[in-house]
């Protein structure tokens, strides 16, 4: 961060200045030492949402990398391979294919979570819950004619792509319909071209993917992403949580 300065009443107020730092990213000013305000930061901001998603979605707080035990020998490939991610962005991230409940989705969140910690303009999406969300929005259009102000399928997917590190779990849980890959791939394609690292999880099976998904999203993706194959135990049920 750079361009600190002063801000506040003058000599003789009784109160005292507060520091501003400019951030290097959007160049939105924001208060030094007060993490809880984000000021005029858009990158700030974006951070406090996500974190307050993560809270929602993981109130516990158990999906943490620390967390994590007994690993198989694919899973710690994966949550190295995660980290190593993290450390460039806009470099290659990470898909894993496996089945449910070995710890896919604790693994982005988790990193998630680390990429946070770092700074980094990170988010986490469900992806049946954002396709929901977004045709959730075409009623509105029905009956007014007009996209709506803040919540268009336009707008929401332009928030999703202005973060650096995007998480995208559980693809392939979504309704298999035309609409739905449409919205996908403009999410996936509009990734690629801003060169976001993803970090993408599902239950499909490769053989199911390829099936599921047209070669358009099946390149970016590839290109986008290091696949893995993970395996392991069923963690909700064993609760190896500790």
């Amino acid at each position: 961060m750079s361009d600190r300065e002063a801000s506040g009443s003058g000599s003789g107020s009784g109160s005292s200045a507060v520091f501003l730092s400019k951030c290097e990213t959007c160049g939105g000013k924001y208060p030094d030492f007060m993490e809880s305000d984000p000021g005029r930061c858009r990158c700030r901001r974006a951070r406090h949402k996500t974190f307050a998603k993560l809270s929602r979605f993981d109130p516990k707080g158990r999906m943490t990398l620390r967390k994590m035990s007994s690993l198989s020998e694919r899973m710690e490939r994966a949550r190295k391979m995660g980290l190593e991610a993290l450390s460039r962005s806009g470099d290659k991230g990470i898909m894993l294919f496996g089945p449910p409940g070995i710890g896919k989705t604790h693994l982005v969140v988790g990193l998630t979570r680390v990429a946070l910690a770092a700074s980094m303009v990170a988010t986490f999406e469900n992806v049946p819950d954002l396709i929901q969300r977004i045709q959730d929005t075409y009623d509105y259009e029905r009956m007014t004619g007009e996209e709506p102000a803040n919540t268009s399928r336009r707008k929401i997917v332009a928030r999703l792509c202005a973060h650096d590190i995007v998480a995208l779990d559980d693809i392939g849980r979504e309704r298999a319909t035309e609409d739905a890959r449409s919205i996908m791939y403009e999410i996936v394609n509009n990734l690629y071209e801003r060169r976001r690292t993803v970090l993408v999880t599902t239950n499909l099976t490769l053989e199911e993917y390829e099936d599921r998904y047209d070669e358009a999203i099946r390149s970016r993706l590839a290109h986008m992403t290091n696949r893995l194959k993970v395996d392991g135990d069923d963690r909700r049920r064993t609760d190896r949580y500790v």
